[in-house]
């Protein structure tokens, strides 16, 4: 966990708030995701329905991750473990839930202590959060 953590922390801070990428080639193709809130089942079902990540896939993510669901922790796990293997074919934007005070109000703080104890985890994911971009522009699309 930490490990994964610590580098997709690196990956991150060195992102723009704005990421802007290239425009897909023929064959590409960019997968939007958003809104899972701790919904693993869901992230599964994309991932065997579209595929993984890979050179001619793209995903992009937008946000709201944690929270009302009860597998944030694992669903911010895949996509941070993603976005360290596959740094150019995952973009992990912050949504209003990747925030502190919000993932306090809305059940991630209470996951993660339910699952890891004490405060040490919850806030490695709120460092995490900080580094986020805010959004993804592809042009002339």
């Amino acid at each position: 966990l930490a490990q994964v953590a610590r580098q997709a922390y690196k990956v991150l801070k060195a992102a723009p708030s704005v990421t802007t990428l290239p425009a897909p080639k023929r064959g590409q193709q960019v997968v939007v995701v958003g809104d899972l809130h701790g919904a693993l089942e869901d992230l599964a079902n994309i991932f065997y329905q579209l595929g993984f990540p890979a050179p001619d896939r793209t995903y992009i993510f937008n946000g709201d991750f944690v929270d009302r669901g009860k597998r944030g922790v694992e669903v911010m796990m895949m996509i941070l473990a993603l976005k360290v293997i596959h740094p150019d074919h995952v973009h992990l934007n912050r949504g209003n839930h990747e925030d502190e005070y919000i993932s306090t109000a809305y059940d991630f703080y209470d996951e993660v202590r339910m699952k890891y104890g004490g405060d040490d985890v919850f806030d490695m994911f709120v460092n995490i959060f900080s580094q986020m971009p805010l959004a993804v522009v592809i042009p002339d699309q």
